[in-house]
This record gives C-alpha cells, structure tokens and sequence, in this order.
C-alpha cells in the first residue's frame, strides 16, 4: 500500500508544463537515500509555483513525485527488528551531510548519536588453552585511528532498521502551503509497500515516458496505485521520465544494463549471473545485549575471531542504544577424498522468511507462515550453538555464544555469502 511523504499543497502548473516523476524500485538504505537527497536538493530538483520567475533554474526538473517500490509489506519496512548490523565509515558520514543539502549535519549527527562509535578493534587468536574465556595473551588489540585521520569523523556502527528509519524520517512530512513566488516546493514521496516484486523490464516512450513491466505482460500504473491523478487530464497527469535501481545484489536491472536489454529472459532467472557464491553460509542478528564488560570486553570495540584452519569466522561490536550485531561465517566442508561440499544447515533445508534469505525458497513444511518461521529459526540458533560449543577452543568464542543465546530466533538472518562478479557496465570511452 502506499505511504505518502508530501512535501507540498496545491501545486500548481501550466498544463503545457507537464510535471514528470522518478521512480527507485527498492526501499533499502541506498534507495532511501537517495530519494533524500533528490528531494532535500531543492534548488535543482524541485518545483517553484507556476507564477515564480522563469528563469529560476530550480523549475527545469519539474519532477512533481518520487515514487519509491519497496518489496517488503508496510510492517516490516516500518519494523525496527529487521535487518542486522551496517558500518557506516567517514565518507557515508560525509555523504549524510551532503544529501542533506546546504551544509545541514542534523542526519549525520542523529547516526553518531544513535550509533556507536569505535575506538577499536580486539583480534582472537586460536587457542586450546582451558579457560573459561579468552586469555589476554591470545587477545590483540588495535586502536582506531579513523577520527584522527579524518578531520574528527569516526567509524559508525548502527542497526540497519535504525540506519532505514533515520533516512525515513528525514524526508520531508510537512505540507508547503505558501504560494508566494519565492516560494520552493519539495518533490512529493510516495511509497508502494508489497510492490516490485514481479518487476521484469521496462519500457521507453517517444515522449521520455519511461514504463515499468511486470511478469503479466502490463505495466505497472504507479498513477492508479496512488489514486492522485482521477481528476487530471492526460496533458496533466504524471509521467516517469527516470527509474533508477536500488534494488539489491540481485538486481533485474544489473542485467538489463550489462546486456543492453530491456525485458528479462522467461526461460532462466539471469539475475543470478555475474554473482558468485563465496562458498560460506553468513548468520548474523542484532541482539538488546551488550559485551559483558565484566568479562573484559571494552565498550566501543568490535571483537572478531577467525578459526586456524579459515572455516569459521566470529564477529560482534556494539550497535548503539544498547544493541549489538552479531554474525557467523562457516565454510562449506569438503571431503578429502571425494572433494563433495557439504553446506552448514543443509540438513534442515532452505527457507524464506519476509524477504531475510534473499534467493531462497520455502522448504514447503506444512506449518503455517508464523510458526514456520519460529520453528526453522529456532532450529538455525540451535545448531549453530552446537557448533560453537563443540568448538576446541570454546572459550574464544564465548563472546558470540552469550550474544546469540540471547537473540531472539525471529530476528536471525541467514543466507549464503555472494559477491557480484561486476559492479557495473564499463563507461569508460
């Protein structure tokens, strides 16, 4: 369903000047970004009223609307427990700034305050020593200089919901009434929740007109879904004139853009191409925990294990507000003999669960939506704490162990460790 964030009333335009709109097919942190930063750029993007100058420069976009799809339904884009952990470094804090316009650092500044900034980084050491946690000889530590080295601007860590929901509340909500000719007005948001899924192409027009098909063969009427245009003519309805992807590692448009095609093939699903599988299995959660400092865990710092032998990773650091992320990354096993790969939790199937494992299909047990997710997730907490705790040197990843013992199962998520292969066409000439 839709979630309108307008920024103007009333807007009003000369028929001849027909507004145009953008539309970001994916509602993640790089969609809603840069739906920020379109609509926080005013004086290039936006729309003036119909009786301001001509000449101002702001009223050469006339882009009226920003449609943003997201494929997720209303509740988890609005949830605060989905997604992990994301790493924000001075250069995306300098981009919060600048997508703010005019200098503003109120986005930065809620980051660096609802985050947690590190002061640095604890390595542990593979040890079978017995001791019921890590000894100080096998624990190395390294300061983070990032602040010094960066004019005062630090590493970020911070949950993803959180990170989503900042971006989210920075776009403009109040409406605009003034109707002087001096006056700006922001570019209207809209968001279509449960939308974008079935996207396959696109389509271009004569006129610029840009329109997004489906797997029905139509196209998908970003007009009708929105209810805003009943009582326009068509000189005065809406046209998309950009779409720009955001829509994750496998994305429809990497493909259609690398191949120079407009429609993806029926046959296979191409979105997978130019992805390689890493040949791990990545779990990770944030959990309303923090490192025991009676332990000897320092706040503000990040601890990472990595097993001798490369087939298992721990990591976990604080991710502000009294959270921290946690994620496991475990090698597929080979057979020495027989080199055949066997995938950690292969035994317990695959399963979708609201978009979390992404290119996963439903395992098909016979419980219903919600229950299946509590079981099999459950199962995936399970197993892996059999895997730590069987673990020679236990006590070195202890530190996860109590992480994950408090996590609840439904916020854990699981997927194979991919890359893509190309980040993009070459436009170099």
């Amino acid at each position: 369903m839709p979630m309108s964030k307008s920024g103007q009333s009333n807007m009003n335009m000369n028929i001849q000047e027909r507004s145009t709109n953008i539309v970001i097919v994916g509602g993640g942190i790089s969609g809603l970004a840069t739906a920020l930063a379109i609509q926080k750029h005013n004086p290039s993007f936006g729309i003036s009223n119909s009786n301001s100058n001509s000449n101002d420069n702001s009223n050469r976009a006339r882009i009226s609307t920003i449609h943003i799809l997201e494929k997720s339904s209303e509740e988890n884009f609005l949830s605060m427990t989905m997604g992990a952990g994301a790493q924000i470094t001075p250069n995306a804090l300098r981009a919060l700034k600048y997508i703010m316009n005019n200098g503003d650092e109120t986005l930065m500044n809620h980051v660096l305050r609802d985050g947690c900034t590190l002061e640095g980084s604890a390595f542990i050491t593979p040890s079978t020593s017995p001791s019921s946690q890590p000894s100080t000889n096998n624990i190395m530590y390294m300061p983070d200089n990032t602040k010094q080295e960066n004019n005062g601007l630090p590493q970020v860590f911070i949950r993803w919901s959180k990170l989503r929901h900042l971006l989210y509340s920075s776009l403009t909500t109040n409406s605009n009434t003034d109707t002087s000719t001096t006056s700006k007005q922001h570019p209207k948001i809209i968001i279509h929740t449960n939308t974008g899924k079935d996207i396959v192409g696109y389509k271009t027009h004569d006129n610029g007109h840009v329109s997004i098909m489906t797997k029905s063969g139509k196209e998908l009427d970003l007009n009708e879904c929105t209810n805003t245009d009943e009582n326009k003519s068509d000189e005065q309805k809406e046209i998309t004139s950009l779409l720009i992807a955001a829509d994750g590692l496998s994305s429809t448009f990497r493909y259609l853009v690398n191949n120079n095609k407009m429609m993806l093939p029926s046959s296979s699903d191409v979105r997978k191409l130019g992805i390689t599988d890493t040949g791990r299995i990545s779990i990770k959660a944030v959990v309303p925990k923090e490192l025991d400092s009676t332990k000897g865990y320092k706040p503000n710092h990040t601890y990472a294990y990595f097993g001798s032998n490369g087939g298992i990773g721990c990591f976990a650091g604080s991710a502000g507000d009294g959270y921290t992320y946690w994620a496991i990354s475990i090698a597929d096993e080979v057979d020495p003999i027989t080199n055949e790969k066997t995938q950690f939790l292969s035994d317990i199937g695959i399963h979708q669960r609201n978009c979390n494992d992404e290119d996963e299909e439903n395992s098909g047990d016979n419980l219903n939506e919600e229950e299946c997710d509590v079981a099999y997730y459950q199962n995936v907490k399970d197993k892996l704490l059999e895997k730590l705790r069987k673990m020679e040197d236990v006590q070195n990843v202890q530190f996860v162990i109590d992480l994950i013992e408090a996590t609840d199962p439904e916020t854990i998520y699981k997927s194979r460790s991919k890359e893509a292969i190309d980040i993009g066409p070459d436009l170099m000439t």
